[in-house]
């Protein structure tokens, strides 16, 4: 009987120490599956967060550069209207400068002609108050013909004026237009974006 104790209380030991090795192991394989799980979240949550700081230094490289770009097209716009400016206005005052020298040589011839003339036709009196009469009316003749060719040469100069105030607006409008279309591709890009990103 003692035999038989024996045997059922070893017996019982291993048992009990086959018991507690399962439970170890038990344990130890739950904690290196939670240990697992837990590295490969975290594997997760970092390509995640490599990939949105990836996707946003990308999304600022490409705002800069269109910014720089943008910067850059509307400064050379802005040169090349100065330089056009500047040379039309340039133009002008030469042209303006050439008619005033022009209109004064002429006065000047007119006035030296006429006197040689009145000169010449002083001898006789009739022949002087003809002569007058005729410088008289050629010089009301020539006031008003340069009247009408100054109010005929501003008509002029308004015109062109107004082609190229007209002609910047257009290029005002044209700009506006296109920066519109830049804006409406960047926020349909950027609603891709989101939405690749949601999915």
């Amino acid at each position: 009987r003692r035999e038989r104790e024996e045997r059922e209380r070893e017996e019982a030991e291993w048992l009990e120490r086959e018991r507690l090795a399962k439970e170890k192991r038990d344990r130890e394989e739950a904690e290196r599956l939670a240990r697992e799980e837990a590295e490969r979240l975290a594997k997760e949550e970092a390509d995640r967060l490599a990939r949105e700081e990836a996707d946003r230094k990308a999304k600022e490289e490409a705002e800069r550069k269109a910014r720089e770009e943008a910067e850059r097209l509307a400064k050379e716009e802005a040169d090349r209207l100065a330089r056009e400016a500047k040379e039309a206005a340039d133009r002008l005052a030469k042209e303006e400068a050439a008619r005033k020298a022009k209109e004064e040589a002429d006065r000047l011839a007119r006035e030296k002609a006429a006197k040689d003339e009145a000169n010449r036709l002083s001898k006789d009196k009739a022949a002087r108050e003809k002569a007058e009469k005729e410088a008289r009316e050629k010089a009301e003749r020539e006031a008003r013909e340069k009247a009408e060719r100054e109010a005929k040469e501003k008509a002029e100069r308004e015109a062109k004026e107004k082609a190229e105030r007209e002609r910047k607006e257009r290029e005002r409008l044209e700009r506006e237009r296109l920066e519109r279309e830049r804006l409406e591709r960047e926020a349909r890009k950027k609603k891709k974006v989101q939405t690749a990103t949601l999915r």
